[in-house]
């Protein structure tokens, strides 16, 4: 990451804060830009905790005749944002590693330090220096130093105090780090490794511009490849969400009457919706109509504009907007990689829920099913005009048949699932949960036949019970040369169930 910049006449260093959950690296931050008197600047934070970084920029002190500016930077410790973690201590200089003085801490500092350093060992260049930051060393039962420096998966290494509460110690370890930083800097002018040039992250603003932008370019990669085999992150997040589902199924049980959640807007933070841009368009004008979600026997929330519906499944909820975010990605990659069979527009949102939980919703634009097209024809009271649209439902179902299950996830076959806003049948129901979705299988020409029968069975054979037989034509007068003998007999069959049969089955 060092880069020396002689339009500043700077050396651009960048110093890490790296360690588990609230062990103290906010907190170590906050302490040193008050010891600095240097402004804080935290985005994206949920609370208490770190989403993306925390930041200070200084500069002071001289190296090699050039002004020494410090980048300083903490990462979030959340398991599921290591993602973030990694980006920031590939690009460090040196890393202060803040750990917890806890008895009860001192297996999950090792766990970061062991992987803090498979991500350190492959940086080019230089070693990356390290200095341990022993932080709450007041805390009652504190493990003593020995036993705490005893229990890192790295000799070698500088190990100092720090209350960062009080400040105690922090800025002692910040200028050991810089010195080390700078030790590497020296190695890289020594063998001509030190880039010149303008940093290319000058400020907070710009870091987050740009690991926004790296996650976004993953995003799209990820949902283009295939992912058939689960991850070891998968399957732990899997774990992590089963949990988030037995608790949320706990709460509504202790609920007679669920809280109507906060709907979503156009206000949603960034990395809160997808797709990133579009997405938020469409948000604008599907929220320009407010609605009331209500609640469906199964726990599930939905809403509904003039041309928009919403749908919140009863386990879409999180305690942890990174768990959110981690679980919207994955409802982005199954929308991204099923477009050739979904309708669109579609998103896909996080918002609060407004009982300090998080929630997923899915909006989708209102087209026309199978359903509708058929109650259209009923309405127009033309024998013709219903039988056509009886054969272009038939059409439609039967291409599903043939279409869906090619599908990242197993669709309902349905007249209300399916539509064809184009002349080609999508799907214009709402998709499964990621995480519960089971996969697609092929529908047997055998089983095509009846999924027509049933579908088609389900509104027009009570709904053509008023019509005269009489005024129907023949069926196959109006089905087309290329029509399956499945479409047709499906068609006739719901026609004798009605009781429509002279002039039809002809």
């Amino acid at each position: 990451m060092a880069v020396l910049d002689v339009e500043q006449n700077a050396v651009v260093i960048r110093i890490v804060y790296d360690g588990p959950p609230v062990a103290g690296k906010t907190t170590s931050l906050r302490a040193l830009s008050a010891s600095l008197a240097r402004p804080m600047t935290s985005p994206r934070v949920a609370g208490e905790r770190t989403l993306f970084f925390d930041w200070v920029e200084y500069t002071g002190g001289l190296f090699e005749g050039h002004q020494i500016r410090c980048q300083i930077v903490t990462v979030p410790g959340q398991t599921v944002l290591g993602h973030r973690r990694r980006a920031l201590l590939e690009s460090a200089d040196v890393v202060v590693f803040v750990s917890d003085s806890n008895q009860n801490a001192v297996e999950t500092t090792r766990a970061y330090m062991t992987q803090m350093r498979a991500v350190l060992d492959k940086v080019p260049g230089p070693p990356v220096g390290v200095i341990v930051q022993a932080n709450k060393r007041d805390v009652p039962g504190a493990v003593d130093m020995a036993t705490l420096k005893a229990a890192l998966p790295e000799t070698g290494v500088a190990v100092l105090e720090s209350v960062a509460t009080s400040g105690l110690g922090v800025r002692e370890a910040f200028v050991f780090a810089v010195r080390l930083a700078l030790d590497r800097v020296r190695e890289q002018l020594r063998y001509h490794q030190l880039t010149v040039k303008s940093p290319e992250v000058q400020n907070s603003d710009e870091l987050l511009q740009q690991m926004e932008q790296r996650e976004s370019d993953q995003r799209v990669i990820a949902t283009v490849e295939d992912t058939h085999e689960p991850s070891a992150a998968w399957s732990a997040l899997q774990e992590t969400v089963d949990a988030e589902l037995r608790a949320t199924a706990k709460r509504a049980a202790q609920s007679v009457e669920p809280a109507i959640p906060s709907v979503p807007d156009h206000n949603v933070p960034s990395g809160m919706i997808w797709p990133p841009v579009e997405g938020r368009v469409l948000l604008l004008e599907a929220c320009a109509t407010s609605f009331v979600p209500r609640a469906l026997p199964n726990g599930d929330w939905v809403g509904e504009t003039p041309s928009w519906r919403f749908h919140s499944p009863r386990q879409a909820v999180y305690g942890d907007a990174d768990l959110g975010r981690r679980a919207l990605i994955e409802w982005a990659r199954m929308h991204a990689s099923g477009q050739r069979w979904f309708s669109a527009p579609r998103a896909v949102v996080l918002a609060a829920s407004g009982d300090g939980m998080w929630r997923l919703w899915q909006i989708v634009r209102t087209e026309e099913s199978v359903r509708d097209q058929l109650v259209r024809g009923i309405a127009d009271g033309s024998p013709f005009a219903l039988l056509r649209r009886l054969l272009d439902a038939g059409r439609h179902l039967l291409a599903a048949t043939e279409a869906f299950p090619l599908a990242p996830c197993r669709l309902p076959i349905t007249v209300d699932t399916v539509g064809a806003p184009n002349g080609v049948p999508l799907y214009i129901g709402f998709l499964p949960d990621p995480f519960l979705s089971r996969a697609s299988r092929p529908i047997s020409a055998e089983d095509r036949p009846i999924v027509l029968r049933r579908e088609l069975s389900t509104l027009a054979s009570t709904e053509l019970r008023g019509f005269d037989g009489s005024r129907f034509p023949s069926v196959r007068a109006v089905a087309r040369d290329t029509d399956s003998a499945a479409v047709i007999d499906a068609v006739t069959d719901v026609l004798t169930d009605a009781g429509v049969v002279e002039a039809a089955v002809r």
